[in-house]
């Protein structure tokens, strides 16, 4: 048990440390109840075994981790499908070009500055915040995605909803 812990904390090399101290404490164990030679190199086989298995476990949830890091973040700038195939199927998105006809809005606040410098900044806030949530709200209805928003403006594309 204290062999596969080590790969509960999403770290090799506390996987690789646990599994040794496992095996150290088992021989340990091992010599002062005399235990058969037999059973004891079956039992530390197994532990490192064990060890070893939750290190590459480990290895395989951190990796899933960063895609699942990188595809959430793709998803707020990308069409769903886009993201969907450039994770399943990468090379066909990059070998097979395609044509799309989109639209892209900037949008600009005139006179922000001076109203912001003549505001509270909890002021400025909850102004932007409403803003940007009106702009979100056009956004999501037309089926566009972000490119990137910002404080008093964004910038997003519409066009194909799936390209």
């Amino acid at each position: 048990m204290l062999a596969v812990s080590g790969g509960m904390r999403l770290d090799p090399y506390s996987s690789l440390l646990t599994t040794c101290f496992a095996l150290v404490a088992f021989v340990h164990g091992a010599h002062l109840f005399q235990l058969n030679l037999a059973v004891t190199l079956f039992a530390s086989f197994t532990i490192g075994a064990a060890g070893l298995l939750a290190h590459w476990m480990t290895d395989i949830v951190r990796r899933q981790m960063r895609n699942g890091s990188g595809r959430a973040l793709m998803e707020r700038f990308l069409p769903k499908s886009v993201v969907v195939r450039a994770f399943e199927t990468p090379l066909e998105l990059l070998q097979r070009p395609r044509l799309c006809q989109v639209t892209v809005m900037v949008t600009d606040l005139r006179g922000f500055t001076h109203f912001s410098e003549t505001r509270q900044p909890v002021e400025v806030l909850h102004f932007l915040n409403q803003f940007q949530g009106f702009l979100a709200g056009l956004v999501q209805e037309h089926g566009a995605g972000w490119i990137s928003l910002w404080g008093m403006g964004c910038w997003q594309f519409l066009g194909h909803r799936n390209p």
